[in-house]
């Protein structure tokens, strides 16, 4: 591969990256939002503060976190579950293709 070839590549691969955080975001957002007002704005900022991105991002780069704030927030695993499987995976599985499902490997 030519220098341009890798560049070009990495490039595509952070838009891919870059629109696949947003369509999460937005997701995760709007169904939390009309499930448990509250949900998202707490684990955004949450991994905001603790980890330094967004809850999206954390998604992607590492989503163990999510199910350690869980714990933290909720005080049991059982109920990180819980939260993890109804809103997350829930609304994702409807609207991820299964290529973006793919890069998402959620802890349960």
């Amino acid at each position: 591969m030519t220098y341009e070839e890798v560049v070009h590549r990495e490039v595509s691969i952070k838009i891919i990256r870059i629109r696949l955080i947003e369509k999460i975001e937005s997701t995760l957002k709007a169904y939390m939002i009309s499930m448990l007002p509250g949900l998202y704005s707490m684990l955004d900022t949450l991994a905001k503060i603790k980890y330094g991105c967004k809850l999206a991002e954390l998604l992607l780069n590492d989503p163990r976190k999510i199910y350690r704030l869980l714990i933290t927030m909720y005080g049991n695993e059982d109920a990180a579950k819980h939260i993890i499987r109804s809103m997350i995976v829930e609304p994702l599985n409807k609207i991820l293709t299964t290529e973006e499902l793919k890069l998402i490997n959620i802890p349960l």
